[in-house]
């Protein structure tokens, strides 16, 4: 399931604040580095400190909800996008821009101040954007949330792999 695109919403405070300031059942997204899923599978995301890579483990445990979806792209193309997610690694992970984030939500006319660091629902727009997928300019890739980019991708068809 390389390429593949995950969601997930965990049982903790930080979690449930970006889904009700979202209205979005999905408060986290990451791509899929593993051609299988399971715990042991590389997962690329901007969370804790920085964008890296880490197992998908802690997204499959009790009280964690987690969707993955396969959304398009020869395998070439996943390749070439995922090389250039790949490529924010070691960037910051952006909580000023994510403490902007919820406001900007909240009252819409508010733009983000801050181009510093990464939230994970950027970076899965910067990867759908490398992979050319119409429609994906039309998302604001500074507000953008994990709940916009999942229904994004289920209006372009986006084939659920996990769970099953």
């Amino acid at each position: 399931m390389r390429g593949a695109i995950g969601f997930s919403a965990r049982s903790n405070p930080l979690s449930w604040l970006i889904r009700w300031a979202t209205r979005s059942e999905w408060s986290h997204v990451f791509i899929v580095l593993s051609k299988e899923i399971g715990p042991t599978a590389r997962i690329l995301h901007a969370s804790g400190f920085s964008v890296h890579e880490s197992d998908l483990e802690p997204y499959l445990q009790p009280g964690a909800k987690v969707a993955i979806y396969q959304v398009g792209g020869t395998e070439e193309q996943v390749e070439k996008a995922i090389g250039y997610a790949q490529g924010f690694e070691g960037e910051s992970y952006g909580w000023f821009q994510l403490l902007t984030f919820i406001p900007a939500l909240l009252f819409r006319g508010i733009r983000n101040p801050s181009s510093k660091g990464v939230v994970c629902s950027e970076l899965a727009w910067r990867y759908a954007n490398a992979l050319n997928l119409p429609g994906i300019a039309m998302l604001d890739r500074d507000t953008v949330s994990p709940g916009q980019m999942f229904q994004f991708f289920g209006e372009r068809g986006a084939v659920k792999v996990y769970p099953k």
